[in-house]
């Protein structure tokens, strides 16, 4: 049942699905929203770690402000971006 609580229907536009987990959300079991947030928390992980090559620092702001909501964890997470760039950049 959990499983079929966070799983969303693929056959639908990318915003479509995005808005419906926000709809649906508010609805599902407690199993499925650890779940849900399990997952959310692993993925800005990897994000964060490994950011995929063609993502821009915009593509992965709105990313993180989506699935981490709220201005403290949006400015964190930008920070932690923008650290991670500069390490990065050969001087």
């Amino acid at each position: 049942m959990v499983v079929l609580e966070v799983t969303d229907d693929n056959s639908l536009e990318k915003q479509v699905r995005k808005q419906r987990q926000v709809v649906h959300a508010p609805h599902i079991s407690t199993e499925a929203k650890r779940v849900k947030l399990a997952d959310k928390i692993s993925n800005l992980r990897d994000i964060l770690a490994s950011p995929p090559a063609d993502w821009t620092a915009q593509r992965m702001q709105t990313h993180i402000e989506w699935a981490a909501g709220g201005r403290a964890a949006r400015r964190i997470s930008l920070a932690r971006i923008r650290l991670r760039r500069l390490v990065r950049t050969p001087s």
